[in-house]
């Protein structure tokens, strides 16, 4: 059975309210609304929670797993579950707006456990297969062409979500390639060839791109309208805690003018047009998720289960509280709350300390 409990306003540092599920949390995302959508491999129902008192608003059983976050726009979630292609729901109510799958698109091998969120833009959705049929739709689901990014009898698989730079749609696979197709007749432009295992998203800002790798590479690129230049390679392989290195790939947080990523051992923050360090922070714990950001402090989760505040500007540590173990999902700002699930089921909403 569900529950939760709501807590007063507390000074920063305190823990806003809980909310239990039947579930471990192993997918979050939350609108600019304030839904938050949470989901687990463990079970197929995808619950929806109003993050300021930290209520359930509704859930909708998607008829398996759902291993990933959702991608949510204004109105609407994209969901992947293991029972599907792509689920649309809107928001507000949970209602169906379309059901693809579980064989979609056309000709596409049976579903897998391990797929990429779309790529969705103001008026067409772009998704592709572990397999590489990459397939444009529009606004309702109805499909509108389809592509393969690899031949019949070839072995790559594509976990990243796609990203739009421009008028290309930019998508990574595991074997290291990055291909690029017109957004909107889904012509091959271009495949380069990084030779690094692509599985985080990639992600895009006006006409820069940034890729990273399990290898701990990050790379930046410019979409130029016939050809993708290389702007700069940070390679942010770090020693694991305890000893051996570290592989993860490095997921970025794109600002107006820096990106903020971290290793397995240490945040960064780094000048966006150059890749320039402007500062790094290490943390002898290691670092146990991406980073997020509340107004101007960057949020991390060491190996420790500890939640941090560090300043955007310098990286001077502002503060850090205890959580109740390290998330299986989150951290994820909004507005003042930063939101964290865990295995045994638990979402809380913290204030940043």
């Amino acid at each position: 059975m569900l529950a939760w409990v709501a807590q007063a306003q507390e000074p920063p540092g305190s823990l806003r309210w809980s909310y239990k599920l039947p579930f471990p949390v192993r997918s979050l995302a939350v609108s600019e609304q304030g839904v938050a959508l949470v989901g687990s491999d463990f079970g197929s129902y995808l619950h929806a929670v109003d993050v300021v008192p930290g209520t359930f608003l509704w859930k909708r059983d998607l008829a398996g797993s759902i291993w990933s976050p959702a991608v949510v726009t204004q109105d609407a979630a994209y969901v992947v579950p293991n029972a599907a292609a792509l689920i649309a729901l809107r928001i507000e109510t949970g209602e169906v707006l379309f059901w693809l799958g579980p064989r979609f698109p056309s000709g596409d091998r049976p579903p897998w456990q391990n797929k990429a969120p779309p790529a969705v833009g103001s008026n067409r959705i772009w998704l592709v297969s572990l397999s590489g049929t990459l397939c444009k739709l529009d606004a309702s689901g109805q499909p509108l062409g389809q592509t393969e990014l690899q031949g019949l009898n070839q072995t790559d698989q594509f976990w990243s979500r796609p990203a739009l730079a421009g008028d290309s749609l930019f998508v990574g696979s595991i074997r290291g390639r990055l291909h690029r197709v017109a957004s909107e007749t889904l012509r091959r432009k271009e495949t380069i060839d990084l030779g690094e295992d692509i599985r985080a998203d990639v992600v895009a800002r006006d006409d820069r791109l940034y890729v990273s790798t399990v290898n701990g590479s990050l790379y930046a690129f410019r979409a130029d309208p016939e050809r993708t230049v290389r702007l700069w390679k940070l390679s942010l392989r770090s020693r694991s805690p305890g000893g051996g290195t570290g592989r993860s790939p490095v997921i970025p947080l794109v600002l107006e003018d820096r990106l903020l990523v971290a290793s397995r051992t240490a945040a960064y923050c780094l000048d966006r047009r150059t890749g320039g360090i402007l500062w790094r922070r290490e943390f002898e714990s290691g670092i146990a998720a991406p980073l997020t950001l509340v107004k101007d402090r960057v949020q991390l989760i060491t190996g420790q289960g500890e939640l941090v505040s560090l300043a955007l500007a310098s990286g001077q540590m502002l503060g850090e509280v205890p959580l109740r173990g390290i998330p299986t999902a989150g951290p994820l700002a909004w507005g003042e709350l930063v939101l964290v699930g865990f295995s045994d089921g638990m979402l809380q909403a913290v204030t940043p300390p």
